[in-house]
C-alpha cells in the first residue's frame, strides 16, 4: 500500500495498519487525500482494493502496483 499510494500521488499520514481476523486480512493506509485499503478472503481467493482520492490523483497506477506485487511470477 505503501508504494500505491506513491504511485497515486497520495502522501500517507502514518504507516499501514494491518488487522488479521477469521476470515481474512485487512490492510489500510490513510493518506492526506484519501486512503487505500486491501481486504483479504483467502478462503474465496480474493482480495478487494479500494483506492479512494480526490482528483486528479491517478488511480489505477495505485490498482497497477498492487496487482504487480500480488501477483505471483510465471
Amino acid at each position: 500500500v505503501v508504494a500505491a499510494s506513491g504511485a497515486v500521488g497520495m502522501f500517507a499520514l502514518g504507516p499501514p495498519v494491518v488487522r488479521e481476523g477469521p476470515r481474512g486480512i485487512a490492510i489500510g493506509m490513510l493518506c492526506r487525500d484519501g486512503h487505500i485499503v486491501l481486504h483479504t478472503a483467502p478462503l474465496e481467493g480474493v482480495c478487494f482494493v479500494d483506492i479512494v482520492a480526490r482528483a486528479p490523483a491517478n488511480v489505477g497506477r495505485g490498482i497497477e502496483v498492487i496487482v504487480r506485487r500480488l501477483t505471483p511470477p510465471v
